[in-house]
């Protein structure tokens, strides 16, 4: 039996953190808003940086010592009033998907956020036929508040799809 678990990383996992998101980038580029050109440049500080920040978590997902997956949940800079926060970058491996794994990124993000004691709302977003992302913030409770038109990384234009949860 696979021992998976999902841990925060911290400023010393930051080879964690780089490689998975590298592999996200590389196995799905159409469903970020970044891409693999422009965050294999980071030097390594960028990486370190990111994980050390106090107004927000990123988390991996292991099968051992083996990271398979990364998520982040980060204060909304679309909220002036900071009671928001956004859920990000959520993705696993190709081959973990489909094990119910995306219920550790959920449950770890939102209560990341309740022991905050300063959001009141999640939001999260996914882009138009991302049925896996759409059914998993389902399963939570999301409800859909906007859809828009947006470019995206890969040069492609489409929509992408706005949920909120009141925590």
């Amino acid at each position: 039996m696979r021992d998976i678990k999902i841990k925060q990383l911290l400023e010393h996992d930051w080879q964690f953190a780089k490689s998975i998101r590298l592999l996200a980038l590389q196995q799905n580029p159409d469903v970020f808003l970044s891409s693999y050109d422009e965050e294999s440049q980071y030097e390594d500080s960028v990486w370190k940086n990111q994980l050390k920040i106090t107004d927000g978590a990123t988390f991996g997902l292991f099968d051992d010592n083996q990271i398979i997956g990364i998520t982040g949940v980060f204060t909304w800079r679309g909220d002036a009033s900071g009671k928001t926060a956004i859920l990000s970058m959520s993705f696993i491996d190709s081959a973990y998907r489909g094990k119910g794994y995306s219920r550790l990124l959920y449950d770890a993000r939102i209560a990341w956020a309740k022991q905050q004691d300063s959001f009141d709302k999640l939001r999260v977003s996914h882009r138009e036929g991302n049925e896996a992302s759409r059914m998993a913030n389902q399963s939570f409770g999301f409800e859909l508040k906007k859809q828009e038109m947006i470019d995206w990384p890969d040069g492609t234009r489409g929509f992408e799809y706005n949920y909120e949860l009141k925590i």
